[in-house]
């Protein structure tokens, strides 16, 4: 193998190692990226979740406090 065919099959493996440094730039970016949006996407569904119970406790609350009036109300009725 002379020289001249080293030198290209040098600058064949550099070429190379170039482009799989930056495919391995660019996933490692991707994947960062993706980690963010995973990130919030979590956080959105915790946020919804909590507003979801709490949604849920208020409307328990609610139906107490108009089960409470109807028996009021019943009584009311009742003694008349």
């Amino acid at each position: 193998m002379d020289n001249e065919t080293l030198w290209q099959q040098l600058d064949m493996v550099e070429q190379r190692l170039g482009k799989l440094v930056a495919a391995a730039q660019t996933a490692k970016d991707e994947n960062l990226a993706l980690k963010a949006r995973i990130t919030k996407l979590e956080e959105e569904l915790n946020n919804r979740e909590v507003e979801q119970k709490r949604h849920l406790e208020e409307k328990e609350q609610i139906r107490t406090k108009v089960d409470g009036l109807l028996e009021k109300l019943s009584q009311l009725s009742d003694s008349e």
